[in-house]
């Protein structure tokens, strides 16, 4: 029996990879936050941003590769990796030259100097790289090819505007992810092991983490638990 996991899940593994095995459970909290509000309000602009020509066909193509979540609202692009049915969208696409497939994805931040540091762009990274994964065997049904680089921008969560460096004012700059089909199956074989054995996860190595995680994993969580007493 396939489970159904979605990008955002899968990349949550570089944040709590018990978190990310809790969702692929099923178990989600049912506060939605400022920053998802914000997310939404981006989503909703990128909708109605103007394409070109090609870019709308190409849209209205992709289309009918998408199917219907049984948890979630809207269609998805998937792909199966053994008993995994990977389910992403992306956020947004550029067509350039005639056949190359470039991802635009956009992310929300509170405080945007993270961008810059590792341990916070990690899940983001590897969710783009599912995405360029997922997608990989459509766009070549289609005659085309992924771009060698892919942009992930960042805006303030206050504001849903561009983000700015507290300290300079400067723009944050995006990041740019590289595709890497390898890595990434090999990342969702690490996934598979810890959603089957619970010995397999691994546990955050920032107390805070903890500190800050929803009580509804926190409750669950034998780490988590022991590091607040």
């Amino acid at each position: 029996m396939l489970v159904e996991c979605h990008a955002s899940t899968l990349s949550s593994w570089f944040w709590c990879g018990r978190k990310a095995v809790e969702q692929l459970h099923g178990v989600y909290p049912k506060w939605k936050s400022g920053a998802l509000v914000r997310g939404g309000e981006v989503h909703g602009w990128l909708e109605g941003r103007p394409k070109g020509e090609r870019e709308r066909e190409l849209a209205g193509r992709l289309e009918s590769f998408k199917v219907a979540s049984k948890f979630r609202e809207g269609r998805f692009f998937h792909r199966v990796f053994q008993d995994f049915d990977v389910y992403g969208a992306v956020d947004d696409f550029v067509l350039e030259s005639p056949d190359l497939f470039r991802i635009i994805e956009h992310k929300t931040i509170a405080r945007p100097e993270r961008a810059v540091k590792k341990w916070y762009v990690s899940p983001y990274v590897f969710q783009v790289q599912l995405y360029c994964w997922i997608l990989e065997p459509t766009l070549k049904e289609l005659g085309l090819k992924l771009a060698w680089e892919h942009f992930l921008y960042w805006h303030d969560s206050a504001s849903a505007l561009p983000a700015h460096c507290p300290t300079c004012q400067q723009l944050i700059p995006c990041t740019v992810v590289q595709p890497d089909g390898v890595g990434v199956e090999r990342q969702l074989e690490v996934i598979r092991r810890a959603y089957s054995d619970p010995k397999e996860i691994v546990y955050p190595t920032i107390a805070w983490k903890c500190e800050r995680c929803d009580e509804i994993y926190r409750e669950k969580c034998p780490r988590g638990n022991a590091v607040l007493g």
